[in-house]
């Protein structure tokens, strides 16, 4: 599934230059969800705004919880 989800911000331009997936195991049902936290590069609004919805629709993605835009760094 990571694979998908990098072809996504490649198919919108956004280039991803740190990921870092957690996985966790709920302690009653043993079920495992991961999270993913991306860091881009420079990319425009719409761009990253395209690759969240897109990322959003697949079907194995519970939710996306927060994007954070940071500029000038």
């Amino acid at each position: 599934m990571l694979a998908r989800i990098a072809q996504l911000f490649a198919e919108h331009g956004v280039s991803i230059e740190i990921m870092r997936q957690t996985i966790h195991r709920d302690a009653e049902s043993n079920v495992e969800s991961a999270e993913l936290r991306i860091v881009t590069h420079r990319a425009s609004e719409a761009a990253l705004a395209a690759t969240v919805e897109a990322v959003k629709g697949l079907d194995v993605i519970n939710s996306v919880t927060s994007v954070l835009r940071v500029e000038g760094v």
